[in-house]
């Protein structure tokens, strides 16, 4: 058995196991590039990912899932064939080493195909969709919306800066928003280019999860709230009143 060091990932070569050959590695993004090319360049099996190996026969049964991820299929290797296979965190066992075990190291050049991909058009994640971690403007909401229907107002407000919608903790727990789009401790940490806080007195918990938000604009009828600490503009205004505002600014009615 022999380790080679890859860059951030380590690929382990196992060899003579029932007269079949295995490949195995890490399923990252290096391990999966690093697999796909070395099957493609030698000819050889690729299964990835793999749910479970076993060796019984002299043949190797190797069970993975299809290219769609939701079926599980199983590929069985003669002896002489040689697998590649790349395998989840905590799918595999690692055994105590065995120092009686030798092995052979096989060194294989490969050649790169020239890339055949070429960029046609940028197509934008949907902000209304996308994961709020990722989001590059988010429109969040507090208490201080005032109910479930209030979220309707922060919904037009974000669909005119193509922004997503965002929620402290309170907000969730009252039901008006579901938690995937939660801020704080308790929820996700986003950093956002700009971040509009509706409604939302900024709690300890809220702020560790947005207070490295490029620009933070802060809507609060609580001039004492503390958002307003962390806030690069802060309006102590009806968030209603300042959104309706804004849109027919942005509208250009």
């Amino acid at each position: 058995m022999n380790w080679l060091d890859k860059g951030r990932f380590r690929i382990v070569i196992s060899v003579e196991v029932f007269n079949c050959c295995k490949v195995l590695a890490g399923f990252i993004f290096n391990g999966r590039e690093w697999a796909s090319l070395l099957a493609a360049g030698t000819g050889w099996h690729l299964i990835s990912p793999a749910l479970m190996l076993e060796c019984r026969d002299d043949v190797l049964k190797v069970y993975g899932l299809d290219e769609t991820g939701k079926y599980a299929r199983q590929v069985e290797l003669e002896p002489g064939q040689t697998a590649v296979v790349t395998l989840r965190s905590g799918v595999a066992e690692v055994l105590p080493a065995n120092s009686d075990r030798k092995g052979s190291v096989t060194r294989i050049q490969g050649q790169a195909a020239a890339e055949s991909i070429s960029h046609k058009r940028l197509i934008p994640a949907d902000p209304k969709a996308v994961d709020i971690r990722f989001a590059r403007r988010l429109v969040p909401g507090g208490r201080g919306v005032g109910s479930k229907e209030g979220f309707d107002t922060l919904k037009r407000f974000a669909d005119s800066l193509d922004a997503g919608i965002a929620a402290s903790r309170m907000a969730v727990d009252l039901g008006w928003i579901e938690a995937e789009r939660q801020v704080g401790q308790t929820g996700k940490t986003v950093k956002p280019a700009l971040y509009v806080a509706c409604g939302i007195s900024g709690a300890t918990h809220h702020l560790d999860g947005m207070s490295e938000a490029e620009h933070i604009v802060a809507i609060n009828t609580d001039k004492e709230a503390p958002i307003f600490k962390v806030a690069h503009l802060g309006l102590v205004a009806d968030l209603h009143e300042v959104l309706n505002h804004a849109m027919e600014e942005i509208s250009g009615s």
